[in-house]
This record gives C-alpha cells, structure tokens and sequence, in this order.
C-alpha cells in the first residue's frame, strides 16, 4: 500500500495575508478546528494547499488572482508530503524577486521539476487529479456542484479517476495501434506472398531459358576449338618462315661488321675531339694576350688621363685665387669709399644740426624785436635801439644759415661723386676680372677636354687594331685546324654510312625476332584458348541458385500463409478488446459494477453514523428512463428518508443534502483508498456544519473525531465551537 502523508502547508503574500502569512502542520491523530468572523481568510489555507499542488485555488482562482493587493508581488505558497520514504516539497511562486512566476518541485531536497506543464501532471501521475482531490478529501463550500449533483458523464469521470479506468482508455488506444499494427503487418504479408509467388512463376521462366542456353552453349564450344585451331596451323606456318629468313640474314655476321665499323668511328671521333681541343687551347692563348694588351692600353690611358686632369686641376686653382686677390684689392677700394662717405654724411649731419641752430635763434630775435614791452629773454624794457640790435643780430643769424647750407649742399655732392666714382670703377673691374678669369678657365678646361677625348679615340684605335690581330690569328689557326679535320670527317662518313648499313640489317633481324616472338605467344594464346574452350562448362550456378530460392520460396510461401491466418485471427481478437473489452462498456463497466456493492456498503454505514440510519443511500449503474421500462448504462443515486418518505435530492432540506454529500465524500475516499490501495492522512473540512441542526453537528463532530485515529481531519467554521472535539483550534483574526 502506497502510504501519503501531507506535513505542512504555508503561504506569504497570498490572498489576504500580507508578509510572512502562516502555516500548519498536518499531525496524525488530532481534529483541528479554524474559526474567525468571515472575510478574515480562514479557507486560505486551503486554497494555499490546492493552489500549490495544483495551480487553482477551491474557487477557481488562479495564476495572478491569489497575490495580495498590498503587497503586489513575492507571493509564496508551498506544501510538503511524503509518498512512501519520498520527501516532496512543491513551491509556487507568482511575481517574485528573481524567480518570476513559476513552480518548483523537490523531491529529496533536489529539484526534479520546474514550470506548471511540468509539475501538475507530474504530481498528478504520483497522486490524483485536482477533480478527484476536491471530491475525496476536501469539502469546500464553493464547489458548485458535488458528486451527488452531477450529471451521469462527470460522475463517471470520478469514479474513472478513482477506479484508475483511465488506464483502460490507454489500452483501448494500445489495442488500436495493435489493430493498425496488425492490419499493416497483413497487408505486408499479403504482398510478401503475392511478390513470393510471382518470383516463383519468374524463377521457372528462367530456367527453362537458362536450359536452352546450356544447349547452345556446347554447339558454340565445338565450334570454337575448331577456329582455335585453324587459327594455331596458320601461326606455325609463319613461324617457320620468319624463322628461315632470320637465319639467312644472321650468315653475313652483322654483330660483328657494326662492332668493327663502330670501333673505327669511335677513333675519327676521338682524333676530332683532340683537334677541337687543340684548337680551343691556342684561341684561348691568343685571347689571353689580347686581354694583356687591352689591360696594358688601358692602364696607360687611365695614368695619361690623371696626369691630364691634375694639371687641369692646377690651372684651375691658380686662376681663382689670381681673379679672388684682384677682386679682394678692388672690395678694399670699395670698403675706404664707404668709410668717406659715411665720414662726409656725419659731417654734414653735424652742420644741419648748426643750421637749424642759428635758424631758431634768427625766429627767436624776429619775435623779441617785433614784441612790445619787456624782452621775453631777460625781462627788460626794449627800446628803439634793443629792437634795432636784436634784427641785426637777426639777419647775422640768417646769414650764418645760409653760409652752412651752401657748404652742406657743395659737401653733398662730393661725397655722392666720389663714393659713385668709387663705386662704378670697382664694379666695373670687378666684371672685367670675372669675365676674364672664367674665359682663361673655360680654356684650360676646352684643353683638358680635348686632350682627353684625343686620348680616348687614340685608345679605341689601338684596342681596335688588337682586336684585329687577336681575330686573325684565330682565322688563321681555325682554318689550319679545318684542314686537318676534313680528312678525318670525310672518313668517318664513309664509315657512318657503313654503319647505317648494317644497322638496317641488324634492325630487320630485330623486327623478324619480335614478330617471331609475337607469333610464338599468339600460338600459346591460342592453345590456352583452346584449352580454356575444351574445360570451359556452362555455368549452372544461376540455375541451381534459381532452383533453390524457388525452394526456399515456396517454403517461405507456406509460412506466410500460415501467418497470414494467424494474424486474421489475432485481429479478430484485437478487435473483441477493442471494441467491447476495453470500452466504456467492457471491463470498465465491470469494474464501476463491482465497486457499487463496497460504496452502498460503506455510505450506509456513515449514514447510520451520522443519522442514525435515517437516511438510505444507493448507487447503481443502471437508471430506468421515464417509462421505467428500459434501462441505461448510467450511474445513478438513490435517496431516501425513512421519516419523511421523500425520494429525491430536490426535496431535502439544506441539512439532508449536507448529511449525503458528507457520507459520500467518506465513501469516494474509502473506495479511493481500497482500490488504489493508497493510504492519504488527511480529511478537508470548509464550513461542513452550515445548514446543520445541533444533533447532527454532534454525530458529524463524534465521527470525524474517530477518524482522526488514522488521519488529520482539519476544520474550517465561523460557528457551533463547542459542538466540535477539536485537539487544537486556531482562532484567525482575535
């Protein structure tokens, strides 16, 4: 038995709880009770539990609907169970810092699924369905419709769930893939035996043309030995034709007459290489006492053309330093002439200066003489006579003005005139002293240039008539060595045409001995062709392998066959399961028959806990229709009160109807428990006492609490406290 245990459930910003929120712990073997005023979030924790497993809350909320509107973000809620030795811890975040929104699920400490695809079907393939979880272990006030209120479909979707008929459905889809296999897989057989037998019919075709060939194949075979023999008489013949004439030919010894003939060549050749040498050796000679004579001419050049050019060099010096000397005395003259004049100028700075002297006085005794009072010098009282001295002095002050100037303007001139005299003559020479010394070096230079061109041609002239000599001593020594090699030439042409001779004679042999040859392997060709004629066999190997596949095939043939009917009879089979044992109303059918005896049973059991046995509950998977003639395959529950008589759910009061969901609930748990063979530790209760009367509410009290020998039963009410046996009770909101 798979044994389930959930340990704790808690939540921070979800719903309305903001911050760290709260959690609790499921402990074996007490009832827990939560109470509050409404509105306070005492069904929060059970929203946190199915939120976290799920990704849904009791009411149907989900993704963003369960943050807490104050805190907008970092919502947690979490639980942890066990299955078995297993630890599980499934953590499920909604916009929180660094983690986002997702869910996580641990298993031993490690993670070993992440994101809502992943980890509800996961949870659910280790557990149940959230459906199923919300109709066997939690009660809560806000499911629309409980199992007793469902149509026919979705309380067979229950009872799927709990009876694992799912798992049918998955073999009723396995036997139709079987089917599909099973269909191809005789279509592949029927076509392996249509293909097998028209190999067979092809095979025998073929070898009756194969015994046909075999036939021909001999009268072919007699019939080439006699060609291949024809053929080798024919070679023999010119064999020992060709075998005559090369005899013939090899009477005149021709190895021997090209060896002597090639011997004598060898000799003419030798005497000729010696010439050639000879003559190389005495224009080798004459050319080194060409390069001596060359070396020696041109050396005395090259020393005539260096004494040329040092005594050009000399000339040249000499002139320039004559021409700077005469051009330095001539600066000299220029140099005293500027001293003059600046002597002159200064002087005549100096009586300009003496000028404008005696002028200022001659202004300053014009205006005493013309002033009336007192003298604008020494203060006294000019009179007629004063006056009178003052305008000659004037006039004397005048005078000496004048007599300056003249002699300024005299001295003026003088010193232009000189220093120009100066100046023009020393320019003058100055040009004169240049021309004539570039002219007297322009024709130092004209004779050293045409000494040394007259060198040059001089040179070119004697290296020309040694060329000449060097060219004819080697015309005369060519010739006399011509002379000597004419003889031998003509000789050794004598003997190449002997050798050419023989060379035909001995290359005809040649050919004859290689047409023998080709003859003498032609004969051995054919006389393994013939051979090769008289062992060849016709080859049976296709007809035998023909022969035998045939064998094999109609072997194989009987198989297929015999497969081909097995396998029309397992899709018969395949069919039954298909279609009757694993649909809805095969063995799952069954199998929802077989609980109805348990869950009456049971149900009947709580109901006479609870009330007394007031209450009968039956379920049933047959409901007659309206007629109450015919009967479908349905489930059905039938209600009744043995008090009031009455029959049908619409009748109860909210009390009755609250009395059946709860045994129902307890019901789908046990059948739950014993067919799945898995023990789960906790009950969910959200506000399972409304519409109960207080005798009631103590029987319902009286049997959960017994129930907590085996499980945690928890209790969600706003009311009847006392009513309730509760191990611990948590008051939300003071």
């Amino acid at each position: 038995m798979r044994n389930v245990e959930f340990l704790k459930v808690g939540f921070k910003n979800f719903s309305c709880y903001v911050g760290d929120g709260l959690e609790l712990s499921f402990e074996n073997g007490k009832l827990i009770l939560i109470t509050g005023p409404n509105g306070i979030g005492k069904t929060t924790i059970f929203d946190a539990l199915s939120y976290s497993m799920y990704g849904r809350t009791t009411k149907g909320g989900t993704g963003e609907d369960v943050i807490n509107n104050t805190a907008g973000k970092n919502c947690l809620a979490w639980t942890e169970f066990k299955i078995d030795d297993d630890l599980y811890k499934v953590s499920r975040y909604v916009k929180y810092t660094k983690i986002g929104t997702t869910v996580i699920l641990e298993k031993n400490g490690e993670s070993i699924k992440k994101g809502h695809k992943e980890v509800v079907p996961y949870i659910e393939s280790i557990f149940m369905p959230h459906k199923l979880f919300m109709n066997t272990l939690m009660f809560s006030q806000r499911v629309k419709d409980f199992f007793t209120d469902l149509n026919d479909s979705a309380q067979k979707e229950i009872f799927r769930k709990i009876l694992l008929l799912d798992e049918w459905l998955d073999y009723q889809k396995q036997a139709t893939e079987l089917l599909k296999k099973a269909i191809d897989i005789q279509s592949s057989i029927e076509v392996d035996v249509q293909v097998k037998s028209e190999s067979i019919k092809t095979n025998k075709d073929t070898i009756a043309q194969l015994i046909e060939a075999e036939k021909q194949f001999d009268i072919q075979k007699k019939q080439g030995i006699e060609l291949f023999k024809t053929k080798r008489t024919t070679l023999v013949d010119q064999s020992t034709k060709i075998s005559s004439e090369i005899a013939t030919l090899e009477l005149e010894k021709p190895h021997e007459k090209y060896e002597l003939v090639n011997g004598h060549i060898t000799t003419i050749n030798t005497q000729l290489k010696s010439i050639d040498d000879e003559l190389k050796g005495v224009n080798e000679l004459i050319e080194a006492k060409k390069e001596n004579k060359i070396s020696e001419l041109t050396n005395q050049a090259s020393e005539k053309r260096n004494d040329l050019h040092v005594e050009f060099t000399k000339a040249e010096s000499q002139l320039k330093t004559e021409s700077s000397e005469k051009l330095a005395e001539l600066n000299k003259c220029l140099t005293d002439a500027n001293l003059e004049k600046t002597n002159g100028l200064h002087e005549i700075s100096n009586l300009e200066s003496e000028i404008r002297r005696h002028e200022d006085t001659a202004t300053m005794l014009k205006k005493a003489s013309e002033m009336k009072g007192r003298c604008p010098t020494c203060l006294q009282i000019l009179g007629d006579e004063e006056k009178i001295t003052l305008s000659e002095e004037h006039h004397e002050q005048l005078h000496s003005a004048a007599k300056l100037k003249d002699k300024v303007a005299n001295l003026k001139e003088v010193v232009s005139f000189n220093y120009k005299q100066v100046d023009d003559s020393v320019t003058r020479q100055s040009t004169e002293i240049n021309i004539e010394y570039t002219e007297k070096i322009a024709k130092e230079r004209e004779k050293y240039t045409f000494e040394t061109n007259e060198l040059t041609v001089k040179l070119q002239e004697l290296l020309k008539k040694v060329d000449e000599v060097a060219e004819s001593q080697i015309a005369s020594k060519s010739e006399e060595f011509t002379e000597r090699k004419s003889e031998l030439i003509k000789k050794g042409q004598e003997l190449d045409k002997s050798r050419r001779e023989v060379i035909e004679v001995l290359d005809k042999i040649n050919n004859l001995k290689d047409t023998l040859s080709d003859v003498k392997t032609k004969i051995s060709e054919v006389d393994l062709q013939i051979e090769t004629k008289e062992k060849s066999e016709f080859d049976k190997t296709q007809m035998e392998e023909l022969i035998k596949k045939n064998s094999e095939y109609e072997t194989e043939l009987e198989k297929s066959q015999l497969k081909l009917k097995q396998v029309a009879n397992e899709i018969k089979i395949i069919e039954f399961w298909k279609k009757e044992g694993f649909s809805s109303s095969g063995i799952p059918s069954m199998l929802i028959d077989d609980s109805i005896p348990f869950m009456n049973k049971t149900v009947a059991e709580y109901c006479d806990k609870i009330a007394g046995g007031r209450y009968v509950v039956s379920f049933d998977t047959l409901k007659p229709d309206k007629n109450q003639k015919t009967f479908k395959d349905k489930i059905h529950i039938e209600i009744f009160d043995t008090i009031t008589k009455s029959n049908k759910r619409v009748k109860f009061s909210g009390g009755q109807t609250r009395i059946v969901d709860i045994a129902t609930i307890l019901t789908l748990r046990d059948l739950q428990s014993n067919f799945q063979d898995m023990k789960i530790n906790i009950l969910l209760f959200d506000e399972i006492f409304d519409s109960l009367d207080d005798e009631n509410i103590g029987y319902v009290s009286k049997l959960l609490k017994k129930l907590t020998d085996k499980l945690c039963v928890v209790i969600v009410s706003h009311r009847h406290f006392d009513a309730i046996e509760a191990d611990e009770h948590y008051k939300l909101g003071g």
